[in-house]
């Protein structure tokens, strides 16, 4: 995906994160037991129930917060926020101050009519309020980095200047290492792994899965799927 997708990902999911801070993590992958693991009904008497997160109904204490998820989503934001604050330090322009007050000096000054005053005091007021204006107070958060830098790489009009290649190129790597992290730690994307074992053609097994959809076993030579047949064995 390019900058722009991911950015724009990271805010979609970013609501996500936040509701997974107190759900039950989904099982390891792939599972310490192996492919037997992947390949057991999910509806078997002997997997455990899973609680309330209150602790009432079956089990017995409330799910903890998930530490790994306050960690991810503290490095994400304070990541896409330093990147933010750099590229508005170099690329953004001053905001436009109102029209000073006039005022006697031995120089001769600069006499703002009723007419200019009012049009300096409404620019900035509208660049006061400027979506497109980062700012180091108020919204500092990763969703509203994300969005502000995809403006950036997608070149909408605002108080900065273009971004360099190098900015650009910044952006992208950050962007895509986020949401490389937050597909994992939400099982988004699908993993394989080998397994050790090989198929009839001679090719290494892999097994696909971690995404929560049900595993399957791939052969990576002839792009043969046996999982169906090793289930129904």
């Amino acid at each position: 995906m390019d900058a722009a997708t991911n950015l724009r990902q990271i805010a979609r999911t970013w609501p996500r994160l936040t509701d997974a801070l107190d759900e039950q993590p989904a099982p390891a992958w792939p599972p310490h037991m192996g492919i037997a693991a992947l390949l057991t009904d999910p509806d078997d008497d002997d997997v455990p129930q899973r609680g309330a997160r209150d602790g009432s109904g079956t089990g017995e204490c409330p799910t903890p917060i998930r530490l790994e998820i306050v960690d991810l989503m503290t490095a994400v934001e304070t990541r896409l926020v330093a990147l933010a604050d750099a590229i508005a330090a170099t690329n953004q322009r001053s905001q436009i101050q109102p029209a000073p007050a006039n005022r006697r000096t031995h120089v001769a000054p600069r006499v703002w009519t009723a007419a200019d005053r009012h049009r300096r005091d409404k620019l900035a007021a509208a660049d006061a309020t400027d979506p497109q204006r980062w700012r180091l107070t108020g919204h500092r958060t990763a969703t509203y980095a994300a969005l502000w830098l995809c403006a950036r790489i997608e070149g909408i009009r605002g108080p900065q200047t273009p971004l360099t290649e190098q900015q650009r190129h910044l952006i992208t790597r950050t962007a895509a290492a986020a949401v490389d992290r937050i597909d994992r730690a939400l099982q988004l994307a699908r993993l394989a792994r080998a397994t050790g074992e090989t198929c009839a053609c001679g090719g290494e097994l892999l097994i696909e899965g971690g995404d929560g959809q049900p595993p399957t076993l791939r052969c990576g030579r002839c792009e043969r799927s046996i999982t169906a047949a090793l289930t129904a064995a």
